[in-house]
């Protein structure tokens, strides 16, 4: 949910800088592609969550936070590599 805020204030900022219709064509290409992802990895969160739980239930709450938390951070600098690309391919335009 915070990853999700965070892309829509970055794509409205950017929407609102963007002077040319092309611009921000590509801004909101990124920006959907990073919600893809996004929506991808917390899928296999959920899947990981359920194999192990399925396997050991006792230990399936510790190995889910643990899992939980590498994956939300992973999360994190894949999303903040693909803003900065777009800030990138923005500034190369001008």
């Amino acid at each position: 949910l915070r990853l999700t805020l965070c892309l829509k204030n970055f794509k409205q900022q950017q929407f609102i800088k963007a002077s040319v219709l092309a611009e921000r064509d590509l801004i909101g290409e990124h920006i959907d592609g990073c919600f893809e992802k996004v929506r991808y990895i917390q899928e296999q969160i959920v899947e990981l969550q359920k194999t192990i739980a399925s396997v050991d239930n006792k230990n399936a709450e510790v190995s889910c936070f643990f899992i939980n938390v590498s994956m939300k951070f992973g999360q994190q600098q894949e999303i903040a590599n693909v803003l900065d690309e777009i800030a990138t391919r923005v500034a190369e335009k001008k």
